[in-house]
């Protein structure tokens, strides 16, 4: 038995009982055959077939060697030596190259945790950031695997990030790394589509260093919008999940967006599969390969010599598919994700500004694709939008970028505020405040007319939040001040003050997503002249004093509802604290739809559905309190009991997740939406009430109706 020395402590190898996963080792032994004795290949692989026989001392042991030998650095790269550091378990190593390629900037730990597969999923790292320090927990889980060296490539991007972020931004705190396709914890991830995920450029955006040598290409050798072929391109491989199991790999989303295009008989379309990812041995191989849907492989420094993209998702988004097709000048036609992913830029894809939308089935494509056809200015317009678009995500940019959203991440997970700005001569908000503001005050800076405007980036994480404003009426102002927050446009808030307080109002989603900045808008009607007896002849305005500023996820205000270190009453030490808000009282009514008809509930399918106001049952309600809206049934024999609507659409998971509780969206009138996890509730025109549309429209709005 062997003992090894890990951060000052000494470790018995047999309390790992750890084993690498079979394909991999064997994968280390067919290197070792053929690569060159003594090349930094064979050393790596010899150390890493150590490691995966727990001899721990003989795998440091080549990794030094490797290290010393090497007289010339171009021979083998800094990355290779990290990762095979780290898939040998020698922590102490990885700390000293990370030391030499950040310059102590920040000094990186490097844990190794004992979580295993049972406990810890296999994609994932935990994260503590420190003042200048940055400590990394790699779990057992990583290395029963074949895919341990891919999770660790894939971490080193976000090294960078992380070494950005300590050392130009203040806040501390945990959070998990997730380098999968997809989140498997909550924390930072390069792509999801669900809540409490915070989005980061791409592994392969980062280490292509924003795609810099196809924009360079591209540059340098530009194809003129009248000679690319009239043609939607894809070349892909078939990653993704089959639809169906009975389809087999028919049912691939890939394989039906080929089968398509070759049926389709306009000659519009060059769509083929250049790859096919399956497991060695997998029947199915072979049927692809005689299929007719295999075309040539085509680098994406030839895309632009077609003139419409086609973009579809693979296990999730394409990552680096869709960029580089914004990067070709060409209008991307990009199928809707059937999942919903997303990655850190798509809050900024606007649907016919800088990409053409699709169906997630791909039915409406031909159509697309023949009116990009006949209306060329538009089509060029378009895709010259979404290059602009992609230039300006560059390399240096969406690293600034990622210090905000890491940022907002550890605040999330701290139930801490996203934005907590203090006014002032020893504040640090001015950046923010738009027009003319008056010098500021000692604690906080003074209104100066009848509205006063502050301007900020939206906040990273896509879920409601409350703002909090830390408010006083302006010395010398004796009277009650009226005051309304407007937030890009919607009024949030109307209050009037009488003492220092702190106003709180919520902030919903989708009506923040609608646009790229924060516009906070003070409106205050009483403002009077500050003229007084101490400064006669001021020809100034006052109204109120903006302290402080806080925006705080709608989750973490629930959890913490009282702001931190409240501010004090001007000239006392007491503070002034508004009385509780009294919760207005609960509105039940029916609910009619856009087409003048009554929301039912089927007495023999249960389905929610909706007719004719006279002959229709009246069995469902809606009971509406504080923006949040739930629906009832009632039975035949009176029980009550929630009015489930279920999706149109299944989900991939086959499961189907009913929905009694939504967020009421405002509209006018009394007119409002149902929402639910980004969905909003339909009245189709055929009676049936579903739960599918992602934009609110007539058919998405419903009236109360006077209960009964």
């Amino acid at each position: 038995m062997h003992d090894v020395n890990l951060r000052g402590q000494t470790v018995a190898l047999d309390s790992f009982k750890l084993q690498y996963d079979a394909g991999f080792t064997a994968a280390l032994r067919d290197t070792v055959a053929t690569a060159q004795e003594g090349t930094p290949d064979f050393i790596f692989a010899i150390a890493k077939l150590h490691a995966a026989n727990n001899d721990l001392p003989a795998a440091r042991a080549c990794l030094e060697h490797g290290l010393t030998r090497q007289a010339n650095p171009e021979e083998v790269t800094w990355e290779a030596f990290f990762v095979a550091a780290l898939v040998c378990r020698q922590m102490d190593l990885g700390e000293y190259l990370l030391d030499d390629r950040f310059a102590r900037r920040p000094r990186f730990k490097l844990r190794l945790g004992n979580e295993s597969t049972k406990t810890w999923p296999i994609n994932a790292f935990q994260c503590r950031i420190g003042e200048n320090e940055c400590e990394i927990t790699i779990h057992l889980s990583m290395y029963d695997n074949r895919h341990v060296e891919f999770m660790i490539n894939r971490l080193l991007p976000m090294l960078v990030l992380l070494s950005h972020y300590t050392r130009h931004h203040g806040q501390t705190g945990a959070v998990i790394l997730n380098v999968g396709d997809y989140g498997s914890r909550p924390g930072l991830a390069y792509c999801e589509n669900r809540k409490h995920y915070f989005l980061l450029p791409d592994n392969y955006f980062l280490e292509s260093e924003g795609y810099a040598a196809l924009r360079a290409h591209l540059l340098e050798n530009p194809v003129p919008w009248p000679s690319r072929k009239p043609l939607a391109f894809w070349r892909g491989t078939t990653t993704g999940a089959t639809i169906s199991p009975e389809l087999g790999w028919r049912g691939l989303p890939r394989i039906k967006l080929c089968e398509m295009a070759q049926c389709d008989s306009s000659g519009l379309f060059d769509v083929g599969i250049s790859g096919i990812e399956l497991g060695p041995g997998n029947p199915w191989i072979e049927e692809i390969l005689a299929s007719g849907l295999m075309r040539p492989y085509v680098p994406s420094t030839d895309f632009q010599h077609y003139k419409y993209q086609i973009d579809i998702d693979g296990h999730t988004n394409s990552w680096p598919g869709l960029f580089q097709k914004l990067l070709t000048g060409c209008p991307v036609l990009k199928l809707a994700s059937p999942d919903k992913f997303r990655q850190w830029y798509y809050d900024q894809l606007k649907p016919w500004i800088n990409f053409v939308p699709v169906a997630a089935d791909g039915l409406d494509l031909a159509d697309k694709v023949k009116w990009l056809v006949a209306h060329d200015d538009a089509a060029r317009k378009i895709g010259a939008n979404g290059r602009e678009l992609a230039l300006g995500m560059t390399y240096e940019a969406e690293i600034q970028r990622s210090g905000r959203i890491i940022h907002a991440a550890l605040c999330h997970f701290q139930d801490k505020p996203e934005i907590d700005l203090c006014f002032g001569r020893i504040g640090e908000a001015d950046g923010v405040l738009q027009g003319d503001w008056p010098d500021p005050l000692e604690d906080g800076v003074a209104s100066e007319g009848f509205e006063s405007r502050l301007a900020f980036l939206r906040p990273a994480s896509d879920e409601d939040y409350i703002l909090s404003l830390d408010i006083s009426i302006a010395d010398g102002i004796m009277a009650p001040q009226r005051l309304a927050v407007v937030v890009n446009g919607w009024l949030a808030l109307e209050r009037t003050i009488s003492a220092r307080m702190w106003l709180t109002c919520k902030l919903p989603y989708q009506r923040l997503k609608m646009q790229d900045v924060l516009g906070i808008t003070l409106l205050h009607p009483d403002a009077a002249q500050a003229a007084s007896q101490a400064n006669p002849l001021d020809t100034r305005i006052a109204s109120v004093i903006l302290h402080r500023m806080l925006l705080t996820s709608a989750e973490a205000h629930a959890r913490d509802p009282v702001p931190p270190l409240r501010n004090r009453q001007a000239g006392s030490s007491k503070y002034r604290v508004p009385p509780p808000a009294k919760k207005p009282a609960a509105q039940k009514f029916r609910i009619l739809t856009h087409h003048e008809t009554l929301v039912f509930s089927d007495p023999i399918t249960n389905q929610l559905r909706h007719g004719p106001v006279r002959s229709s049952p009246k069995n469902v309600f809606a009971v509406l309190r504080d923006g949040s809206a739930s629906l009832f049934c009632e039975t035949e024999d009176g029980l009550i009991k929630p009015g489930a609507i279920s999706p149109a659409i299944p989900p991939s998971s086959g499961n189907l997740v009913a929905a009694s509780s939504f967020t009421a969206i405002p509209s006018a009138g009394a007119a409002f939406g149902l929402l639910h996890e980004a969905l909003y509730v339909c009245a189709e025109p055929d009676g049936a009430i579903t739960l599918s549309r992602s934009e609110l429209g007539p058919w998405e709005l419903f009236h109360p109706f006077q209960f009964g």
